[in-house]
């Protein structure tokens, strides 16, 4: 299969597909409009695609000279332990 990493964030149908997957919202505590927000506020994001498909997506925030922090990594299920998510971070 051939992946394709994007730095641009997905589209907001694209990421809440794929963030529904993880079950980290499940208590529905964020809109999915915040959480998009949220992403888009990021210093640095990747988005991994099969075809057109977001199957991977991660994040880092930073205040821009010291503190850095990677967040928000997720890999659609039917795609984990294929090294994907080290992959969206070798491409930082």
């Amino acid at each position: 299969m051939t992946y394709v990493i994007s730095e641009e964030n997905p589209t907001i149908g694209a990421y809440k597909a794929l963030h529904q997957t993880t079950g980290w919202n499940a208590k529905g505590l964020y809109t999915y409009d915040q959480l998009y927000q949220a992403i888009s506020n990021s210093w640095y994001s990747a988005s991994i695609y099969d075809d057109m498909t977001l199957i991977g997506y991660g994040r880092i925030i930073s205040d821009g000279i010291y503190q850095t922090f990677i967040c928000d990594v997720m890999v659609h299920p039917d795609y984990q332990r294929k090294g994907l998510a080290q992959w969206l971070w070798r491409s930082c």
